[in-house]
């Protein structure tokens, strides 16, 4: 396999990083002193000098870290005439942080509680989160706020290349999803016989990956050190989260990849469950990384059992290779139900016959999907839809067409997983599904909005809405409104179905690094109207009597993510990853069979309860064009779109 190459994180001849690193110990009374913050920065530096690092480092501690150094130290960046656009710039801070309060903020560092009162006077002025330079009695912390104000100047000029790391309590500070800079930091933070926990971390979790840090996102470095910390949640924010380590520039990491973790007490941990659909004994593949040009899997892991909290499962190895405490699984096979095929020609049947887990025979009348010979050595594919209304043949009715046996088998696979993510049974019977609504509108002239469809997110598991178009029309577009009637919040993730080239893709996802959840209680939010996300259409089409387009919604109470459920219309690294590996058998010392687990595990993950009142809530629409006017078949591609609002 061929590895895309990727300029180191540190390469001094290419990329000469800056370093801004902050410890204060010696605050003054009535704070108590702190015995590692000092210690933690310095440690920093050393660390950062291992990886590449032999200039461009400033270091502020104690008296030196004032507030007016610390944000001279930031600003002074932008002058930097040596440093260029994209280089580098990383940014520690060890100390006590500020929680806001209506009178008054509350300093705190661990357990540490003490009460700060802003010298500002003015109303707008009480922060909600901020660091605390050792001079924050006479002068003020430095907010968040006023951070993301100075990161945006430094921006401007040096690009937005900034990782902030904080060792002190991030739990205050509403980040958001900032675009300036990546911020890591821990919930709380703690001091250790050696210095402060986070920071120890961080230093473990750089050093081990110094030969691959530029194949490492945030994301993943913040798995790492997450499971080095038992005693608090370690979060990132910002839009590269799940970029390359100090390279925002470089490739995304693939929405194929699931995040991994193993647990204190040694469990496998999968970071998806009853709610992505997971299912005992399912084979997924474990990889180091989430990049695409560092593919390299390490063992197969086959799922034992669902947690009860619906978004993990437990899993074991395939084998004996050993597995860092986080890695990525992409799904491989035993994950989808078989898709239901009718033949026209039983000519085809051969060609399928050895992905017997993706598709089963069925009738005309009941199946999903009819293989026909389109042309010479062609086959072609035609989507039937389900329920009351299915598609009566046209000419045009094909999705897709294959004319090689592995053309035909990959298009069998993805319709096995298209069919099982949109077709999964959707769960009405939810602790949040009874005070959620959703409604679907259509965008008509002059800004007016037409309700197509209004309900409980309970009240119907799949509701078809049937959308006449006449010739030249154009439907839509068409945007959705959720509204949240549970007085807590909730994150939802919407996902559009295409069956033509079984195409899926995120319509609304929050970002990985936001910890905001975006439906807030008894709240609305829009997706697909002036939201700078995508809105949905459809075109006449005369090569057809109708089509299908499908549209789900997950909303869960814990963050977690849908991402891997995409489905790219042609991904040669998603068919790679995802490769149907049929033959390989399930063997090794370590496998147990799946649903079976030791008495340890099964207190930890205890087994996925279906009769509880679920932490999530899913609900299917489908949206049915009917082309009601007939003519002569014209060129016409246009069928079922999503626009990108520019």
């Amino acid at each position: 396999m061929t590895v895309a190459t990727i300029a180191p994180a540190f390469d001094i001849m290419n990329h000469p990083a800056r370093a801004i690193l902050i410890g204060i110990d010696q605050y003054s009374d009535p704070f108590p002193c702190l015995t590692s913050a000092v210690r933690d920065a310095t440690a920093m530096e050393s660390c950062l000098k291992s990886l590449g690092m032999t200039g461009g480092i400033t270091i502020l501690t104690d008296h030196q870290a004032t507030k007016g150094n610390i944000t001279n130290a930031i600003l002074a960046l932008e002058r930097d005439t040596s440093l260029n656009r994209g280089d580098p710039i990383f940014i520690f801070f060890s100390g006590f942080a500020v929680r806001a309060a209506a009178q008054g903020s509350s300093v705190t560092h661990g357990n540490i509680y003490r009460t700060w009162f802003s010298k500002s006077k003015e109303k707008d002025s009480v922060m909600t989160g901020a660091i605390c330079p050792v001079d924050v009695l006479e002068e003020g912390g430095i907010s968040s706020e006023e951070l993301l104000q100075l990161f945006t100047r430094v921006v401007s000029i040096c690009g937005n290349n900034i990782t902030l790391f904080m060792d002190c309590t991030g739990e205050l500070f509403p980040w958001g999803c900032p675009t300036a800079c990546t911020i890591l930091a821990p919930d709380r933070s703690h001091e250790t016989a050696v210095g402060g926990a986070f920071t120890q971390a961080v230093i473990e979790a750089l050093t081990s990956r110094k030969s691959s840090l530029n194949k490492t996102t945030l994301w993943s470095l913040m798995g790492s050190i997450q499971s080095a910390i038992d005693s608090t949640t370690v979060r990132c924010w910002g839009k590269n989260v799940n970029r390359p380590l100090f390279n925002p520039r470089g490739e995304h990491g693939h929405h194929a990849f699931i995040p991994c973790h193993i647990s204190g007490a040694g469990t496998i941990i999968l970071g998806a469950g009853a709610a992505h659909g997971v299912r005992p004994g399912a084979v997924y593949g474990a990889y180091l990384g989430n990049l695409a040009s560092d593919m390299q899997r390490q063992v197969g892991l086959v799922v034992e059992s669902l947690n009860d909290n619906h978004l993990t499962s437990v899993v074991r190895r395939i084998g004996e290779v050993v597995l860092p405490p986080f890695f990525f699984a992409v799904e491989e096979r035993g994950y989808t139900d078989p898709v239901g095929i009718f033949f026209e020609e039983e000519g085809g049947r051969p060609v399928v016959e050895p992905l017997a887990t993706a598709w089963k025979a069925a009738l005309k009348s009941e199946a999903l999907i009819t293989i026909k010979k389109s042309a010479v050595d062609k086959v072609a594919f035609i989507w039937n839809g389900t329920g009351k209304i299915r598609r009566q043949r046209a000419a045009g009715d094909t999705i897709c067409e294959a004319s090689d046996t592995g053309s035909i088998r990959r298009v069998i696979r993805r319709a096995a997983r298209f069919n099982s993510i949109v077709f999964a049974p959707c769960f009405s019977d939810s602790a949040i599904a009874s005070q959620l609504k959703v409604q679907l509108f259509e965008l008509e002239g002059g800004g007016t909005k037409n309700v197509l469809q209004t309900d409980d997110f309970g009240a119907s598991s799949d509701k078809q809405e049937i959308l006449q178009c006449g010739q030249g029309d154009r439907l839509g577009p068409y945007y959705i409104t959720l509204t949240n009637d549970n007085d807590f919040p909730l994150w939802p993730f919407i996902i559009f179905c295409d069956p033509v080239d079984l195409e899926i893709r995120p319509w609304y996802a929050p970002s990985l690094g936001s910890y905001a959840p975006p439906l807030k209680a008894n709240s609305k939010l829009e997706v697909g109207r002036d939201d700078g996300q995508f809105c949905i259409y459809s075109d006449w089409n005369p090569d057809r009597n109708l089509d299908f387009l499908y549209i789900k919604i997950f909303v869960t109470r814990e963050k977690t993510d849908f991402s891997f459920f995409s489905q790219w219309v042609n991904s040669a690294t998603e068919d790679s990853l995802r490769a149907f590996r049929e033959n390989e058998p399930l063997s090794g010392s370590t496998l147990v069979e799946a649903g079976t687990s030791s008495p340890a595990e099964e207190e930890a993950s205890p087994a996925c309860d279906p009769r509880r009142q679920l932490p999530w809530a899913s609900r299917l629409i489908t949206l049915v064009p009917q082309y009601v006017i007939k003519r002569q078949r014209l060129r016409h591609n246009a069928v079922m779109k999503m626009l990108h609002r520019s």
